[in-house]
């Protein structure tokens, strides 16, 4: 039943999490409906190809264990690193416990590899062809995808990702340079070989 003089709206996550620890369910529901759109993209990325109600499924989960933890919260860090600590775990189970088959990624990551690219010495501005990058983005390894998508879409600092990814500043920031390197060196085999399929193709 909803309390009337409850208002979620104008409480800070640290709040919500702190009334979730002491078995208050609107609290979760508050905090469910301000991250779980954040929490489904995570998935996305974390898990190619799953199916939008798995999608689901998974999203509610990591929020129950988000209720089930919640007494174990530390104030003093950011409540969302912790989230998507939890989020990347949970995906990470499910792709080693339930994914069994290959399927074909999302569409339209043009954003997420034009700016993980940033910087360098890269074909971004060429970036418009939704095959290539679709391409591309497959022959990332899990471990980069995960550390291009938190940085260059999520905006987490390097701290941030290796506390979620339970992995060093360091290691982090090795990860991104390699996915970054991947994507500037295999953009130039991929588009000639575009390219030359589309000549033969009558």
């Amino acid at each position: 039943m909803t309390n009337p003089g409850f208002d979620t709206s104008a409480m800070s996550d640290e709040l919500l999490i702190a009334k979730v620890a002491n078995g208050d369910r609107e609290a979760l529901g508050a905090l469910y409906r301000r991250h779980v759109r954040s929490v489904r993209a995570a998935i996305t990325r974390f898990v190619p190809g799953i199916p939008p109600e798995d999608r689901s499924e998974l999203a509610h989960e990591v929020f129950l264990d988000m209720e089930g933890a919640a007494h174990r919260y530390v104030e003093a860090s950011k409540f969302k690193s912790w989230l998507f600590e939890i989020t990347v775990r949970k995906s990470r189970r499910w792709r080693r416990d339930t994914w069994r088959h290959k399927r074909s990624l999302e569409k339209q990551k043009d954003y997420f590899i034009a700016t993980a690219a940033a910087g360098q010495k890269s074909p971004q501005a060429d970036i418009a062809n939704k095959q290539l990058v679709e391409e591309l983005f497959q022959r990332l390894s899990a471990e980069q995808k995960e550390v291009l998508w938190l940085s260059a879409v999520m905006g987490f600092t390097g701290e941030e990702i290796g506390s979620i990814l339970n992995i060093k500043p360091n290691t982090v920031w090795t990860r991104l340079h390699r996915a970054r390197q991947a994507v500037i060196e295999q953009w130039p085999d991929l588009t000639a070989f575009h390219n030359n399929d589309q000549k033969r193709t009558p």
